[in-house]
């Protein structure tokens, strides 16, 4: 299985990785999984069309929610108020309009988090959907 692999910056890291790579990618970056839990939030893959995924959005379980607190200032990252929850949005370009009929994955697993030494900042996994969607990459300056 594929992962989108997302390392919250002002401008958010964004890689597509086999499952088996990320925790060697994390690592490598010098982060930690805290808690091995792979469930702690829903999420959906923004989409403008049925093949065009634009962004994220992750609605982290209380458990999780400490993430919330790591999310820098960025245009690309925003922290929105999704029913009594709150949701990020990660975004891959400039955020944008989507189709929110279509943007309803409601997916739960590998979901993982990594923290850095100083726990100040964070990756999030999510895993890419079968459907055969394509991710429009980062932009390159934010």
């Amino acid at each position: 299985m594929e992962l989108c692999v997302v390392e919250l910056g002002s401008l958010p890291m964004v890689s597509i990785l086999d499952e088996s790579e990320a925790e060697r990618y994390a690592k490598s970056r010098g982060y930690e999984e805290p808690d091995p839990d792979q469930s702690n939030g829903f999420y959906d893959y923004l989409r403008t069309d049925p093949d065009t995924i634009v962004g994220i959005r992750w609605s982290p379980f209380p458990q999780a929610e400490f993430v919330l607190e790591k999310v820098p200032d960025s245009k690309l990252l925003k922290i929105v108020p999704n029913g009594i929850l709150l949701s990020l949005r990660v975004w891959f370009q400039e955020p944008m309009n989507f189709d929110e009929s279509i943007s309803d994955d409601q997916l739960f697993w590998h979901n993982r988090i990594f923290l850095n030494a100083s726990g100040d900042k964070a990756i999030i996994t999510f895993a890419l959907p079968e459907r055969g969607s394509t991710l429009l990459p980062p932009i390159a300056d934010a």
